[in-house]
């Protein structure tokens, strides 16, 4: 086996073939090829190595992520390759793991889980209030995780581990600061931050501010879509009265910017053997619009005067302690997270906004303890209990007297809780004869959903309440055969669970104005999965190369089914739908992934993903497409690096995505994607990347990057706002 092996773009394969006259000895970075020796934490809630894993991960960290030099830390895991980002606005960024998306993927930071009772099943964005300063390395579990981390992780779990200082023999204080600048949006951000650290204790602050400038669209089309996505207009308010302004730069997303501000306190200490400490983060952000619906058009004007996420904030405080035997460990993590999301929307011309607050805590509080049974074999356990109480307000307000009124919340808004209790446990180990590793886990989950509806809401609604408790439990086996010192095979099967959230029994949304209301249901249950997979990993000193297969069954699946009927809200008289439990899918799909030194000082990495999802609502014959399933995706580069210094080169590419596989749901936004082609099909894109760093001293560091040079005009699949065109970014690091 060896790189030439690999099927690679001919423009790619010409570049390399210019270096590769022979192969030649040096010392390989490690940082830049996967071993079987890397440590991962996320797959079984502690660090393993990857000999000894049956699971795909993948893992991003801070030196990736700056070489990047991501706006946010869903840019960061985009332009990995190896996870699909959707976006609806710039303050967006939905990842999808396996056709999994939103609610169905699990958000983990330093072992607690973000995901709360309103993760909504559409798109997410709460992955950007997570400041990429501030993290050390995300880590992506592929399938299943319910048995380690519980509900939700349906295709995966992305664990994020935020920087921690290390402790030092004599006090230590160390500032650090980093300027960004990218030219797309004008995006800045400023990042400035202090380490104290000492025997028994060490502190990390880190604070960043970042400004998100209207974004700019490339300009060289590649499909017979012309000038797909130009705002020729927007929507402006002066004296009271709307106004239609055209844009002169309509390439120029006009009203897509926003200003973030995210703050990081974390402390660690030791005392009597026990190592414990606290971590607080928040997130602030100014109005976030929602580009896509700004940018739609109605008989010629725009749809919508108004359309923002104001405030999107989050506050989060942990606490935790954990104690290392000679063969147990033990670990007690508590965390109350607060998150305050308000949506407001104004049609053009209308003299009232609409105000939805959601204000959700979340409480939770997790326990692992470790045995060490003996030289070969491990034994795993643990607790959590998760908390969620909801407070959903709607109001209507007059622009010119800011008079407001009582109206629709998005959820039920009246007492409204969800609680969750669980168990796990697992043994994991390995035969050494038979060359043979193991690892499996077991866990059941108690859950209660209570909510409660007002006489206001009960006006539209059969229901005074929603009101039920189910048991979900979930298993994973995992096998890895050492096939020689260097190659393995491995063999994985899961099943996990998503129970049904307060998005899901409780909400009350006109997803397509006139087209479909969403009303609460008080009958469904949680989602499940079963899902088996098939690697084999070959790693190497200078060479790495992975290949798997999977397959995911869902049972209970929850779609959006007709009630029938139709009600009068907001002024429209639109069908009703609620959220059910009725239909069952599958998905499928295969990745590639490599990474080898194939001259001196010379990288190359490579990685594909193939997915396809089919669904069937109950009572019918046919499939038809599932939404969230994104087109072939991958990314293709090489590195040339020495000490100190390194550049490199790479190439993002989407497949095709015909319009027969667009999923008739709505969730994959067909009417906002380039679908005009005769030959009906969102075209294949690729866009070209190419970046260097440089240590100008033992303290500055320094890059520079251009991304999407060909300056192509594009939109990912699902996506709602068009993505940067030719982009300069500027990235100045200071570390004492």
């Amino acid at each position: 086996m060896s790189c030439s092996s690999i099927p690679l773009p001919k423009s790619i394969l010409l570049g390399i073939g210019l270096f590769m006259v022979q192969w030649t000895q040096a010392q390989t970075d490690s940082s830049e090829i996967e071993s079987f020796d890397e440590v991962i934490i996320s797959a079984q809630r502690q660090p393993v190595s990857r000999s000894s894993m049956a699971r795909q991960v993948e893992i991003l960290s801070s030196k990736k992520m700056a070489a990047s030099q991501p706006a946010t830390l869903a840019d960061a895991v985009q332009l990995s390759g190896k996870a699909f980002i959707q976006k609806s606005q710039l303050g967006g960024g939905s990842v999808v793991l396996r056709g999994f998306e939103a609610s169905r993927i699990l958000l983990v930071v330093d072992g607690v889980r973000m995901n709360n009772a309103v993760y909504r099943a559409g798109h997410l964005q709460d992955i950007v209030t997570l400041d990429q300063f501030s993290v050390d390395r995300v880590e992506m579990l592929f399938g299943g995780g319910s048995s380690m981390y519980g509900s939700d992780a349906l295709g995966g779990v992305i664990y994020v581990k935020t920087k921690s200082p290390s402790f030092t023999d004599s006090l230590e204080i160390k500032p650090f600061a980093h300027f960004r600048f990218s030219s797309a949006g004008n995006n800045t951000a400023v990042n400035a931050g202090l380490t104290v650290t000492h025997a028994k204790s060490a502190f990390i602050f880190n604070a960043t501010l970042s400004e998100y400038g209207d974004l700019q669209m490339g300009s060289t089309d590649f499909s017979d879509v012309p000038n797909f996505g130009y705002r020729y207009q927007y929507a402006a308010t002066k004296n009271g009265r709307d106004t239609v302004i055209q844009n002169n730069r309509p390439r120029k997303q006009i009203g897509s910017g926003y200003q973030q501000m995210d703050y990081m306190f974390k402390g660690t200490f030791l005392t009597r053997g026990i190592k414990h400490g606290f971590n607080t983060n928040m997130s602030l952000s100014s109005g976030i619009p929602r580009y896509d619906r700004l940018s739609n058009v109605t008989n010629g004007v725009p749809t919508f005067a108004e359309w923002e996420y104001a405030p999107q904030n989050r506050f989060w405080i942990s606490y935790f302690a954990e104690k290392q035997g000679e063969k147990n460990y033990q670990k007690l993590v508590g965390a109350f997270q607060k998150t305050n999301v308000s949506r407001i929307n104004r049609r053009f011309n209308n003299p009232t906004r609409q105000i939805t607050n959601d204000k959700v805590n979340m409480y939770t509080l997790n326990y692992d303890f470790r045995h060490q049974l003996s030289k070969v074999s491990q034994w795993q356990t643990g607790a959590e209990l998760v908390l969620n109480t909801v407070n959903s307000k709607g109001y209507v307000e007059n622009i010119a007297t800011l008079e407001k009124q009582q109206s629709n919340a998005r959820y039920a808004d009246s007492s409204v809780y969800t609680a969750a209790a669980s168990v796990y446990a697992g043994i994991s180990g390995h035969f050494p004869k038979a060359r043979l590793r193991y690892n499996s886990a077991f866990r059941l989950t108690a859950y209660q959903l209570s909510a409660g509806f007002s006489q206001y809401a009960q006006k539209l609604l059969p229901e005074s309440s929603i009101d039920f408790f189910n048991f979900a439990p979930s298993a994973d086996l995992g096998l890895v055969y050492l096939i020689r010192k260097n190659w393995n095979l491995k063999a994985a099967a899961q099943s996990a669970f998503r129970n049904p959230n307060v998005d899901d029994a409780t909400k009350l949304f006109e997803s397509r104005p006139g087209i479909k209301l969403v009303v609460p249901n008080n009958a469904i249950e949680p989602e499940r999965t079963y899902t088996a997979e098939l690697s084999s990993n070959i790693s190497k000193k200078r060479f790495n190369f992975e290949i798997g297969a999977f397959s995911t069954a869902i049972r209970n699946l929850m779609v959006d089914q007709s009630r029938g009927d139709s009600l009068v809200f907001q002024g429209d008289t639109t069908p009703v739908f609620r959220i059910a439990n009725a239909a069952s899918g599958i998905i499928r799909g295969a990745y590639i992934s490599a990474q080898c030194q194939f001259l001196n000082h010379w990288y190359l990495d490579a990685s594909i993903t193939f997915t396809k999802g089919r669904f069937k609502a109950d009572g019918n014959s046919f499939f038809e497409p599932l939404d969230h399933i994104p087109p072939t995706f991958g990314r293709v580069g090489v590195k040339y690096k020495k000490k100190g210094f390194d550049i490199q080169a790479f190439v993002i590419f989407n497949g095709i995505k015909a319009n027969s596989e667009y999923s008739s749901s709505g969730e994959d936004n067909l009417d906002d994607t380039q679908f005009g082609t005769p030959s009906g099909f969102t075209p294949t894109w690729q866009t070209y990347h190419l970046s260097a760093h440089s240590s100008v001293s033992e303290n500055v560091d320094f890059w520079i990057g251009i991304d999407n040079i060909m300056d192509l005009n594009y939109r990912p699949f699902a996506s709602g706002i068009n993505a940067a065109g030719r982009n300069l970014s500027v990235t100045l690091r200071y570390a004492f």
